[in-house]
């Protein structure tokens, strides 16, 4: 038997269609289920893809820089983000928390709000239509730097100095760093190999 439909998937939904139309090739006893076929409508053309999707492979590392301790986690799928040149501006977000003991590290409530300060970030870049991408953050010495990478300088910087004026999260500075060779993403994964 064979059967065609038109339909959009992702790899997602198409995994788990697979994973339905196996369930009923077994409901009726069907010896021989070899799974499907993805194509275009138009059989001429390839698969369309979204090379604007960046997959998330997060690392992360920690080591002593100074006698004390550096976190750094980073989406490493930029490797093999194709748009680089057209995302060439990078937010670097910086939010100074206490040292209070001999760890150096935030203390378990400035450890949540330098989370949530993360995700209020990018939450408000999405919700106000500027493109962007997390790209990671480091913890040193008394301050966390997040990073984002956008393509829309102006809206991204017109919205972070809203935030850091009106938002009702931790206390931040900021600073939109041209970058169209992605040094500072690279710096970042040399922090994530360091021993």
């Amino acid at each position: 038997m064979h059967m065609e439909r038109i339909e959009i998937h992702n790899s997602k939904s198409l995994f788990n269609l697979n994973k339905e139309l196996y369930a009923i090739a077994d409901k009726f006893s069907i010896k021989t289920y070899d799974g499907f076929d993805v194509g275009n409508v138009d059989k001429t053309k390839g698969i369309e893809r979204d090379t604007y999707v960046v997959l998330e492979e997060f690392r992360s590392n920690d080591f002593e820089k100074d006698g004390s301790p550096f976190l750094v986690i980073a989406n490493s799928a930029f490797d093999n983000f194709p748009h680089k040149t057209e995302f060439s501006n990078f937010i670097e977000i910086t939010s100074n928390y206490t040292i209070e003991d001999t760890s150096k590290m935030p203390n378990e409530i400035e450890y949540a709000e330098l989370d949530e300060l993360d995700v209020f970030i990018e939450n408000n870049l999405n919700q106000n239509g500027i493109k962007s991408y997390y790209v990671g953050r480091t913890t040193f010495g008394g301050k966390r730097k997040i990073y984002f990478v956008t393509n829309d300088k102006d809206g991204a910087n017109g919205l972070m100095d809203f935030l850091k004026e009106n938002g009702n999260k931790r206390a931040f500075e900021f600073k939109i760093i041209e970058d169209a060779k992605w040094n500072l993403y690279e710096e970042i994964k040399v922090k994530l190999n360091k021993k």
